[in-house]
């Protein structure tokens, strides 16, 4: 009996691709973690940003003659510290929190009083 050609997958080329797919996947999984952390530091950033904005209206049109100032307030569960001072003629607004990758992260605004 002689053979014939056989038109389906041999062994080699299921390992082949199985090896493929999982270089794939070694590679792909690493990624996306990374880009869901990044993107939930990003969105915390920009609500942060937002809160000091706030905050520092109120130093702004009401109580600037409480500066310098610094208290601590917890938001989301995170402790956070706030710091307004002086700057020239500018009122300088800080927030400081512990972002996802656990780094001390601060972020400052700027604004002129009334």
């Amino acid at each position: 009996m002689l053979l014939k050609a056989h038109n389906g997958f041999t062994l080699i080329e299921v390992i082949a691709a199985a090896a493929i797919l999982m270089n794939v996947i070694a590679v792909a999984a690493p990624i996306t973690s990374t880009l869901v952390k990044e993107k939930s530091i990003l969105s915390e950033r920009r609500f942060y940003i937002n809160v000091l904005h706030d905050e520092l209206q109120i130093y702004l049109w009401e109580k600037p003659s409480q500066i310098p100032d610094t208290f601590t307030n917890r938001i989301r569960g995170k402790e956070t510290v706030f710091q307004f001072e002086m700057e020239n003629r500018y009122v300088k607004g800080c927030i400081h929190w512990e972002n996802a990758k656990q780094k001390e992260e601060t972020i400052c605004l700027y604004g002129l009083p009334e």
